[in-house]
C-alpha cells in the first residue's frame, strides 16, 4: 500500500494452518483366551473353566457329538449362548457352533448339555473388539465323506476380523491338523467308532477359507463364521 510521497506502509499477514486430525488406528478383533473340555466325555453334559476379559467381548464355543442332538450352552450358569449353526451326518459326526455377545467378564464355567447321552468334545475362544450389534457374518457349513481333508467355502470378511471354526471327523481315533495360518484352539481325539473334534481361528480377509486334514478316509463336517470388528 502506498501513501503520498515516498513513504511506504507494509502489511504483514499471518496465516495459521488448521491442526491436522490424526487418523485413528483401526480396531482389530483380538483373541482373549482359549480353553477346552479335555478328554472325550460320554454322557449328557460337560463342564470346564474359561476366563473372559477385555472390552467389546464375545465368546464362541464349538461342540462335537456322534449323533444329532439338542444342544444348549451356558456361561457362568445364567447366560445362555446362541446357536450359530449345526450340521453333520447323524451316527457319524455332528458339529455345533455357539456364541454369546458381551459375556460377563471373569473366570467361570462353560456348561454344554445335550438331550441324550453321547460322546462330547468341546472348546472355546473369547474375543475382544467385537461388534456388539452385528457380531457375526454369514456362517457356512460343509460335510464331506471318504476324504482326508476338508476346506470351507469362501467366507467374506476383512483383515481386521477373525474367522472361528469347529470340525467333527467320523470314526476317528486320529488327530487333525489345521492349515496355516489357522491357530488351533483345541483338539480331542475320539475312540475308533467315535468322532474327533477340533476348533481354530484365523485372520479374516476379502475371501478366505479354513481347512483341516487327517489320516485315513473319513467323513467330516466343518462350520466356520466371520466375527465382525467393533466400529
Amino acid at each position: 500500500l502506498f501513501r503520498s510521497g515516498s513513504d511506504v506502509e507494509s502489511v504483514v499477514v499471518t496465516v495459521t494452518a488448521a491442526a491436522s486430525t490424526p487418523t485413528p488406528t483401526p480396531k482389530m478383533v483380538l483373541v482373549n483366551a482359549t480353553s477346552n473340555s479335555g478328554a472325550e466325555i460320554n454322557g449328557t453334559s460337560v463342564t470346564w473353566q474359561h476366563t473372559v476379559g477385555g472390552t467389546e467381548r464375545a465368546l464362541f464355543v464349538g461342540v462335537v457329538t456322534e449323533l444329532s442332538r439338542t444342544v444348549t450352552v451356558t456361561w457362568m450358569g445364567s447366560q445362555s449362548m446362541t446357536s450359530i449353526l449345526s450340521q453333520g451326518t447323524s451316527g457319524n459326526q455332528y458339529a455345533y457352533l455357539f456364541y454369546l455377545v458381551n459375556p460377563t467378564a471373569g473366570t467361570g464355567n462353560i456348561v454344554v448339555t445335550i438331550n441324550s447321552s453321547d460322546n462330547i468334545k468341546a472348546g472355546a475362544v473369547s474375543l475382544t473388539n467385537v461388534n456388539q450389534t452385528t457380531s457375526i457374518g454369514t456362517p457356512l457349513g460343509k460335510t464331506v465323506s471318504n476324504s482326508v481333508s476338508i476346506t470351507s467355502n469362501a467366507l467374506s470378511s476383512s483383515a481386521y476380523e477373525k474367522i472361528v471354526d469347529v470340525i467333527a471327523i467320523a470314526n476317528s481315533a486320529v488327530g487333525v491338523t489345521a492349515s496355516i495360518p489357522q491357530q488351533q484352539i483345541w483338539s480331542t481325539v475320539g475312540g475308533s467308532t467315535n468322532p474327533s473334534g477340533a476348533g481354530s481361528y484365523r485372520d479374516g480377509g476379502t475371501s478366505v477359507t479354513t481347512a483341516w486334514s487327517w489320516t485315513g478316509s473319513k467323513g467330516a463336517t466343518l462350520i466356520a463364521v466371520p466375527v465382525k470388528v467393533a466400529p
